[in-house]
């Protein structure tokens, strides 16, 4: 099944399930983001799916296309406070080495929830880097219990731009969230486009036998921290990158490009276009008290 929270007609926050007609949104009763669902059914015991299926509700009267034309998409799971989502993300597997009797997994902080751009929105760079590379990803969407347990609600499309400023930069999930567990091979498309002309269009392989590690142990290496089971937090975890080494050469990117992810198991694309931050930090604008 897939969800995503989006904004209806009337400018409310709602979540919906997309996977149950073509192009078409129906909305889920008496919860209005996907945390909200996601408490109920721990509440009740039941399953994401299973609660779903039980407040499945109206077809909304705008189809998906169009809210992610008028940017009322949502990212697939927020906080309303952005200090309580985590996001984080797992090394590439590529050339990583696996010590005897155990697994290595490099683990990156990349933000809180306020780095994380809407489907549509902009993947804003505090300064525009001359060259740059797309970077598709799969992120683990998790909400933690209130007896600390961390729960997967499902997976969806990530991307950042792959620049040489580090770690800590904007990115994008979604549309869709995808529930259930993940599959073992997925084939996907990532674009760079500029205006009508693609500038560059590869394919990527992706699912569990792509990861180089097991979900299960990329899930233990981030969760065995006491500080990443806080109650009520939402962790939003980069599974790893899906391009080698060797492919993830750098384009002279300009604002305005748009970066697109797209793999058919998780729906609409995810589309960003890359901006400049409005307001640039400069060196020696730090004050002293």
């Amino acid at each position: 099944m897939r969800f995503i929270q989006y904004l209806d007609d009337d400018g409310n926050q709602r979540v919906g399930c997309t996977s149950t007609a073509a192009g078409r949104v129906r909305r889920l009763d008496g919860v209005a983001s996907t945390l909200g669902l996601a408490q109920v059914a721990f509440e009740h015991g039941r399953s994401l799916e299973q609660m779903a299926e039980a407040r499945l509700g109206a077809l909304e009267a705008t189809p998906l296309a169009r809210l992610l034309e008028g940017l009322r998409v949502l990212a697939p799971l927020t906080h309303d406070d952005p200090a309580h989502c985590l996001v984080s993300g797992s090394a590439p597997a590529h050339g990583v080495a696996r010590p005897e009797g155990g697994a290595s997994t490099a683990w990156v902080y990349k933000g809180d929830g306020s780095s994380v751009a809407a489907p549509g929105a902009a993947l804003t760079a505090a300064g525009l880097p001359r060259l740059a590379a797309e970077q598709p990803e799969l992120v683990g969407l998790y909400w933690i219990a209130p007896d600390a347990t961390p729960c997967r609600l499902g997976f969806a499309l990530g991307s950042e731009l792959r620049d040489p400023t580090g770690a800590l930069r904007a990115c994008a999930i979604g549309p869709e969230l995808r529930s259930g567990g993940l599959p073992a091979e997925l084939q996907g498309t990532s674009r760079v486009r500029r205006g009508p002309q693609v500038l560059r269009q590869r394919a990527f392989a992706t699912g569990q036998a792509r990861l180089g590690r097991t979900l299960a142990e990329l899930e233990y290496q981030h969760f065995m921290h006491a500080q990443h089971r806080r109650p009520g937090d939402v962790h939003l975890h980069f599974l790893g990158h899906l391009l080698a080494p060797a492919e993830v050469d750098a384009l002279h990117v300009e604002p305005g490009d748009c970066f697109e992810v797209e793999q058919p198991a998780f729906g609409a694309a995810l589309v960003n276009p890359l901006a400049l931050e409005r307001r640039a930090f400069v060196p020696g604008a730090v004050c002293a008290l």
